[in-house]
């Protein structure tokens, strides 16, 4: 077998059989599967987000939502409140929740505030050069990712049906998205709507 038909095995069985070791900035992460030992760096692309994923997410996770924020996003302060039921809901049941915010004047000053003011109970971390929310080609705030464990995304787009447009919202939302995609992935089963068009504040 060719080293790259070696190297793709071992990248499609990443998160099910290789042995991590915490990945810090500027070190080279070496990932050690068996006798072998490989050296990954100058990852972009796909390689980034695994790379990514790793640091944010705790082994016991089986599903992690990313929810891309902005501080000054009206919408996304509105928002706060769905974000903290489904958290209170789904946490417990192994559920992760991470907010990114990709704008550069979201500082984690501003982030700590954010969360205090509004309420978020989940971590928050700036997204340096929105370099996440380029992978996943976030284009507006609130927009939610999710992602199992294995790395493939199985949901991405709003949290619900609430905005209709910027400036106007229903009075209830019809159609929980976010809900309905953990729903099922807990379930085993397939999400039915994995992807939808966001309502929001456009990312620069």
């Amino acid at each position: 077998m060719s080293n790259l038909s070696q190297s793709a095995k071992g990248l499609d069985s990443f998160y099910s059989r290789w042995i991590y070791q915490a990945i810090q900035p500027g070190v080279i992460a070496r990932i050690s599967r068996e006798k072998s030992c490989w050296s990954l760096k100058g990852l972009s692309g796909i390689g980034l987000i695994l790379l990514l994923f790793i640091q944010l997410k705790p082994a016991s996770s089986r599903i992690t939502v990313y929810a891309f924020l902005s501080t000054e996003c009206p919408i996304s302060q509105q928002y706060v409140r769905t974000l903290e039921k489904l958290h209170q809901r789904y946490s417990p049941v192994g559920v992760r929740f991470v907010a990114m915010f990709p704008l550069s004047t979201d500082s984690p000053q501003r982030i700590k505030r954010f969360r205090s003011e509004y309420g978020l109970p989940f971590a928050g971390r700036p997204d340096g050069g929105a370099q996440l929310a380029r992978q996943f080609r976030v284009r507006a705030t609130p927009e939610v990712v999710v992602m199992q464990a294995n790395g493939t995304v199985r949901y991405q787009g709003a949290i619900d049906d609430w905005y209709i447009s910027l400036g106007k919202h229903r009075p209830h939302m019809t159609s929980a998205y976010l809900q309905q995609a953990l729903d099922a992935l807990l379930a085993n089963q397939a999400v039915t709507t994995a992807r939808t068009e966001v309502v929001g504040c456009l990312l620069n």
